[in-house]
């Protein structure tokens, strides 16, 4: 909330700036002639397991450039202006007690802009893990186009006390690249493809706003060797690389060139001693996963490790004690069996998810006998293979 807050300052601080950074149409009559009103309304999906109270809209004059921002309730369409609001007279007030034009800073519902032909972009500004820098100088900067606005994860080293999920006594053999926070809200965007405004005419601008992040499901199988001891799986832990880190709001676009890494739980393991399998499943939300250039490499992006806590009981102490394993995994058949991005043939540099819900089912079974997690051979039969944890030394260009 903290950071959300710098970043709504950041963008309001930016009206005292506007008369001067930006062509403004100045007119001495009480309502300006050449100016068309708008409704901001939103088409939410039912199935959103979260709503943001509120979304940033920007609406955009693509010819003779002119630009504003407003703040805009997800429910009602209710808001204020945030960047670039009309001149107009103070409410409540007679033209002749007041002739002072001012910025309508008040809320409103009805929306008014200059006349020409516009596009419209709407996202919510809620999550504190995402840094909306290059939004404040679109406001800023006259010059630059709807095509430079993105947004970009804010990322972290493994022991920064802002990280909000650290898997415990965790060792990173996948060091390429920082980390970013476990999705705390869903970010939603829309665009609109650019529309004639008319003088004096009343329009609905109608948002159905899409999620940008990606769920994806992930599924494996721990297979118990207790030839030598039984003992339980307790709790599984993971992380994923490969995750961009910048998208552009008026495309959608992810750019795929830089990415980082998330740690995320899986779910409750449920296992006694007798269990031969255990089931694990883990449901995270990531802009995407981008697969590795090689299947033979557990450096860069596309790499799942994981870190396995077992127990057993001692005779020694008559006590159960408890015993943590780091795997790791390439994904490289896995995503390519199941995509979670759809590259761009034309620049190969930025992506977009090819669904919004992928599920990856690991096929290979990860062995552990209670001692370590072991070396597995599915890689000649065309599937990912486990690895047990240790430092690669065989670093690809990213």
């Amino acid at each position: 909330m903290k950071v959300w807050m710098t970043n709504a300052l950041c963008l309001i601080a930016l009206l005292a700036m506007w008369a001067c950074q930006v062509d403004v149409e100045l007119c001495d009559e009480p309502e300006h002639p050449h100016r068309a009103r708008l409704v901001y309304s939103f088409n939410w999906d039912k199935t959103n397991t979260f709503t943001p109270d509120s979304m940033t809209v920007l609406s955009n004059r693509v010819v003779n450039m002119w630009k504003s921002g407003m703040s805009v309730n997800s429910k009602n369409g209710g808001g204020t202006y945030i960047f670039n609001p009309p001149l107009d007279y103070r409410p409540g007030t007679s033209s002749s007690e007041n002739r002072t034009l001012e910025p309508v800073t008040w809320k409103t519902a009805l929306y008014k802009v200059p006349v020409g032909e516009y596009k419209f972009i709407a996202f919510n500004m809620e999550a504190e893990e995402l840094d909306y820098s290059h939004v404040s100088e679109y406001f800023s900067n006259p010059e630059m186009p709807t095509s430079e606005l993105n947004i970009t994860y804010r990322t972290y080293r493994q022991g920064d006390s802002g990280l909000h999920f650290i898997i415990p006594s965790w060792t990173d053999y996948n060091s390429y690249a920082h980390y970013i926070q476990p999705s705390t809200h869903a970010l939603y965007y829309d665009t609109l493809s650019t529309r004639e405004l008319s003088s004096g005419q009343i329009y609905e601008i109608k948002f159905s706003p899409k999620e940008l992040t990606q769920q994806v499901n992930i599924n494996f199988n721990i297979k118990k060797v207790t030839s030598k001891q039984k003992f339980t799986v307790d709790s599984v832990f993971g992380e994923i690389s490969g995750l961009p880190l910048s998208v552009n709001l008026a495309t959608g676009a992810l750019h795929i060139e830089r990415t980082g890494k998330m740690m995320f739980p899986a779910a409750k393991i449920k296992d006694t001693e007798t269990s031969s399998t255990v089931a694990c499943h883990a449901e995270i939300h990531v802009p995407g996963i981008v697969r590795s250039r090689m299947d033979n490499v557990y450096f860069g992006p596309g790499i799942m490790q994981v870190m396995i806590y077992c127990s057993a009981y001692s005779a020694d102490t008559g006590k159960r004690e408890v015993k943590k394993f780091q795997g790791k995994i390439n994904l490289y058949n896995t995503l390519t069996a199941t995509p979670s991005l759809k590259l761009n043939s034309e620049d190969r540099q930025t992506a977009k998810v090819a669904a919004r819900t992928v599920t990856l089912n690991i096929k290979s079974n990860m062995e552990v006998d209670g001692e370590k997690i072991l070396e597995s051979s599915d890689a000649a039969s065309g599937l990912d293979a486990w690895r047990s944890a240790k430092e690669e030394t065989n670093i690809v260009d990213m």
